[in-house]
């Protein structure tokens, strides 16, 4: 499989959780006051990333795993404010990962024997 393969398979496939971390909600054209909101709880990624390496394979170790969850840039946060009448207001969060950045990685897991791909783990890890 190519980077470009797996960019287009997968796109809609990656890990994306959702939440909403505040906001007014309950004013109504009635008069009724807007009411704060108290947030969700932040959901890790760490769980979807897990679910999303085992499309490829069962066998990824918690240092490789490490390796991969902190590789920079790989989660991706975004923030928005969603508007609506009568001062009813959410403030949504999002998170999803970067499919570039854990392409090394796939790439190790799916197109080198297992051995081989360990060796290359360990050196990418050193760097």
């Amino acid at each position: 499989m190519t980077k470009e393969e797996f960019l287009e398979k997968y796109e809609h496939r990656r890990p994306f959780l959702e939440w909403c971390s505040g906001g007014m909600d309950g004013g109504n054209c009635w008069g009724d006051e807007a009411t704060e909101i108290y947030p969700d709880e932040e959901p890790k990624i760490d769980d979807a990333i897990w679910d999303f390496l085992n499309l490829f394979t069962d066998n990824v170790s918690d240092q490789e795993f490490a390796a991969i969850k902190y590789a920079p840039g790989l989660e991706v946060e975004k923030e928005w404010t969603d508007n609506e009448y009568y001062g009813n207001y959410y403030y949504r969060h999002s998170k999803t990962i970067d499919l570039e950045v854990i392409w090394p990685f796939i790439e190790l897991i799916i197109d080198v024997p297992e051995s081989d791909a360990r060796k290359a783990h360990y050196i990418l890890m050193e760097d």
